[in-house]
């Protein structure tokens, strides 16, 4: 039996707007989540020099920890379903979306974080969900991620950083939510 496609993504946009507020709500108002709040800050970064300290590092763990939270969630589905499609196929892309981050880290001569899972874990448990239910809440999810990354491209970045940015948005945007759509 196949599953729907955009029931799980419903859950997760939640999810991602609360962790953009705490990440907000946790950041000085000099920090790079000052952008989100509709009024775009350019970074400023010295792209030779960036460290674990500088704003850059956190927009790139933040979307790392989302892609890596992803990731999880999705292969999480997989152990209580099945190889069940939509989860099979974006579990796989979700892994890209963390190696495209990851070279980004590398890319700058910066560590490449692991995944938090106590800040950004896994929101739900499939055992207690029907397959629509669960592709419902992928659909959220991905909602979430497009906004996230919205948000993030707002404030000017980097042009490599935009460009994976962009390109994991309309991954997202357009491939994601609607195989999770069609498994409802």
């Amino acid at each position: 039996m196949r599953a729907p496609d955009h029931a799980l993504r419903f859950a997760f946009v939640p999810l991602g707007l609360f962790a953009l507020a705490v990440l907000s709500a946790c950041q000085g108002s000099d920090d790079i989540t000052s952008g989100l709040t509709g009024v775009p800050d350019p970074i400023e970064v010295n792209l030779e020099s960036i460290t674990a300290d500088d704003p850059l590092f956190d927009v790139l763990d933040t979307a790392l920890q989302d892609e890596y939270r992803a990731e999880a969630t999705y292969g999480s589905a997989i152990a209580v379903y099945g190889d069940v499609r939509p989860f099979t196929r974006i579990v796989l892309a979700e892994g890209r979306h963390v190696a495209a981050i990851a070279h980004l880290f590398e890319k700058r001569d910066l560590p490449v974080p692991e995944w938090d899972s106590g800040a950004f874990p896994i929101p739900v448990d499939f055992d207690q969900l029907e397959i629509a239910d669960a592709c419902a809440l992928g659909v959220q999810a991905e909602i979430e991620n497009v906004a996230m990354y919205d948000e993030f491209i707002a404030i000017g970045l980097p042009a490599d950083v935009e460009s994976v940015f962009q390109s994991l948005k309309t991954a997202s945007e357009l491939n994601h939510m609607a195989a999770f759509a069609r498994c409802m």
